[in-house]
């Protein structure tokens, strides 16, 4: 039975149930006998007769009802990172090399080299599961920021190099991530052809 039902029944059962003594007290108990009276929720409330005694027994069972009616959690929770990302000597990468997260859609890197974007996380099998979070710039080596999937029983305070906050769903780079320059010769074979003549030209 899924939960949607359950809810239905519980609330059937929380308006119909109480009717039952309501009844009896009707039958059994003189109008003036029975009286509700006091404030309530903002309202004066002054109740006399089987309907006082319905309403006192819906009140009184709705703490109980409250704690049998479950919603559906949504199957994703969608998380906002911050941080910095800085070259290997400690300055923000310059905007001709495009620092960016690679994330969908791509979050520009902004020039102090600090980052905000959302994530959206996945609902499966009691865990929160996040895409793998990687920096990338012209010329630079690509650098992982890691993962921020979770087991939902556990959440705990840190993962990796990030700073987690359940409540506000809020992840937060401990220290700025230094990204080193690639220096990794270019591949001969990756050359326009033009370029592969002239060098071959020059050799001679």
């Amino acid at each position: 039975m899924d939960t949607a039902t359950c809810n239905i029944i519980y609330l059937l059962i929380w308006f119909i149930v109480p009717a039952i003594p309501a009844v009896v007290l009707f039958k059994l108990v003189p109008p003036e006998r029975t009286f509700v009276k006091g404030p309530f929720q903002g309202l004066r409330v002054d109740l006399t007769g089987s309907f006082a005694g319905y309403f006192l027994l819906v009140i009184t069972s709705s703490v109980i009802i409250g704690r049998l009616v479950k919603f559906d959690e949504p199957n994703y929770e969608v998380w906002t990172i911050t941080g910095k990302v800085l070259d290997e000597k400690g300055k923000p990468i310059r905007g001709q090399y495009d620092p960016s997260l690679v994330i969908y859609p791509p979050k520009t890197i902004n020039c102090l080299g600090k980052f905000e974007a959302q994530i959206i996380g996945t609902r499966e099998e009691g865990r929160i599961r996040m895409s793998d979070l990687y920096v990338q710039a012209h010329s630079y080596l690509q650098e992982e920021l890691g993962n921020l999937s979770y087991v939902i029983n556990q959440k705990p305070a840190e993962i990796g190099q990030w700073k987690m906050d359940y409540k506000n769903h809020v992840a937060e780079l401990k220290t700025p991530l230094k990204v080193a320059l690639d220096l990794t010769p270019p591949d001969p074979s990756a050359l326009p052809a033009s370029n592969t003549l002239a060098t071959a030209t020059n050799d001679h």
